[in-house]
């Protein structure tokens, strides 16, 4: 008989909820109760836990509240840290925290501005000297000195989407247009930075030679922005049409590095420290706990290159977590990795709960975990083992059907629109994106030998080509995607209900079918 899962397997879980539900009321009262105020709840809340420790029921439901408190006090700490007075019209030192893109006449990149406290994180546009173009000559990492507005980004009127909310969560203070005529280029000092910004910065410039590279080498255009988007995590080239072909489509979780870039990275990591075990002279774990160090430093470097998104944050942590618990020879409970995860990642910056991604992210891997196991065991294990393309098949569509089930109501609150071939357009993407991730490592590592490096640059951008215009056909197919819906916050808080009512149902039955 199998072991009944149940709550109290997952107590990180319960941890979670609790976090999340007391950052959004202190998102919700901001303004009404102080960081202070939440402070001296969350003291009360740890005194009374103490004292009640005999009473398990009770000190649990303190506990409860006591994070739920923690939470509240993190959403408004963060908060308060993002209200800076902007100095109005001033001549500041900046550096580019990002690589320029064009776009019109300006060219459009994210600052950081020097200040005595910390750097001002702003949206810059910068306008386009078409004479001397001399903004060709900037990149990520360089500094300039520049005259211009700071002020706080404004979101037009009447627009759908409330773009400066979404800089507010993002950590921007502040948007400027900067005139072609008042900047140039100045060497600054990044004292004012943190190790990690510094460390980001020059693994930005880094990532900047290796798209550099990928276009030295038969790559250009939309086939080079999808490649740099799925491998470098750099997404400012894809054009809007591609975007707009990949979310109708129902495969845009392609283009944001997530679980899948990094299982592959580990994969090969992990096949190559297995072949070269034979040249270490090392006992078996002591052995092996050398190569999971390596293969998550490396992991852990990847995740600085391509930048801190949460999504590969996620699968950072839940491949870190699993790698510590294999060493321990441990059982690995994944619903408590995710939890984990998304408790690490709160915790350091509790907005992100509020990015798209974020949710995306956790609201499938979570998917995944719940309903896979109901749903796999519909095909006969006999079937599967017998024939090897049927369990791939199966597999595959499993996966994408339980990811795309848990994060249906979260696209349609957030875009408005529900894509219908969801499953075939991953069964195009996926192969093609793993096929890429493959082929890019692989390209990097023969680029010392130049034309076996221009063949499979010409071989990966000929599947990148073949995944957009394949995509971009299964978009126009007849009721490709419901577009238009009105689905509110509560409204897809009411379908996350009825999803775990299905799921307990699921499960409930199946249970009863083991009992038999």
């Amino acid at each position: 008989m199998k072991k009944r899962p149940n709550l109290d397997m997952y107590p990180l879980l319960k941890v979670a909820v609790m976090l999340v539900l007391g950052i959004i009321a202190g998102e919700w009262w901001i303004g009404v109760l102080s960081v202070y105020v939440w402070l001296a709840v969350a003291a009360a809340l740890a005194v009374l836990a103490l004292l009640t420790s005999r009473l398990p029921t009770v000190n649990s439901a303190l506990i409860g509240l006591l994070v739920f408190a923690t939470g509240g006090c993190l959403i408004v700490r963060s908060e308060d840290a993002l209200q800076v007075r902007l100095p109005g019209v001033t001549t500041y030192e900046a550096v580019l925290m990002t690589e320029p893109v064009e776009h019109g006449k300006v060219v459009r990149m994210d600052i950081g501005v020097l200040t005595a406290s910390r750097p001002l994180m702003v949206k810059a546009s910068l306008l386009r000297d078409t004479v001397e173009e001399r903004y060709r000559e900037l990149h990520v990492g360089d500094g300039i000195e520049a005259s211009s507005l700071l002020e706080k980004p404004t979101t037009a009127e009447g627009a759908e989407f409330d773009y400066a909310l979404w800089l507010h969560r993002h950590g921007f203070d502040a948007a400027t247009f900067i005139y072609y005529k008042n900047w140039k280029r100045k060497p600054v000092r990044l004292s004012s930075f943190s190790l990690v910004e510094r460390a980001t910065l020059r693994l930005r410039r880094f990532r900047s030679v290796l798209e550099a590279r990928l276009k030295q080498n038969g790559m250009s255009g939309q086939d080079l922005a999808v490649v740099s988007a799925m491998t470098l995590g750099d997404r400012r080239l894809v054009s809007k049409e591609v975007k707009d072909d990949y979310s109708v489509s129902g495969a845009s979780h392609v283009l944001a590095l997530s679980g899948l870039h990094l299982g592959i990275i580990y994969g090969i990591l992990g096949f190559f420290f297995s072949v070269c075990k034979g040249f270490v002279p090392l006992s078996g774990g002591f052995r092996k706990a050398i190569s999971e160090f390596l293969i998550m430093t490396s992991v852990w470097s990847y995740v600085f290159l391509v930048g801190f998104s949460p999504s590969i944050v996620r699968s950072a942590i839940m491949l870190t977590v699993c790698s510590v618990v294999s060493l321990l020879h441990r059982d690995r409970y994944s619903v408590n990795t995710l939890a984990f995860a998304a408790l690490l990642i709160l915790s350091v910056n509790p907005l992100a709960l509020f990015d798209v991604g974020f949710q995306l992210s956790f609201a499938a891997v979570l998917s995944i975990l719940l309903f896979m196991p109901l749903i796999y065991p519909a095909v006969p294990a006999a079937w599967l083992q017998r024939h090897w393309l049927l369990k791939w098949l199966w597999g595959m569509a499993v996966v994408s059907f339980s990811a795309q089930l848990g994060t249906a109501p979260l696209v349609a609150c957030h875009f408005g629109r529900f894509p219908c071939y969801g499953l075939l357009a991953s069964f195009i993407a996926i192969p093609c994106a793993t096929v890429v991730v493959y082929g890019v490592l692989l390209f990097f590592a023969v680029s010392p030998v130049p034309f076996l490096a221009a063949w499979i640059g010409k071989g990966i951008s000929a599947v990148s080509g073949l995944m957009n215009q394949s995509l971009s056909w299964t978009a126009s197919l007849p009721g490709a995607s419901m577009e238009h819906l009105h689905v509110s916050s509560v409204q897809a808080a009411v379908c996350y209900v009825v999803l775990f009512g299905v799921w307990l149902s699921g499960r409930f039955f199946m249970e009863r079918m083991d009992l038999r």
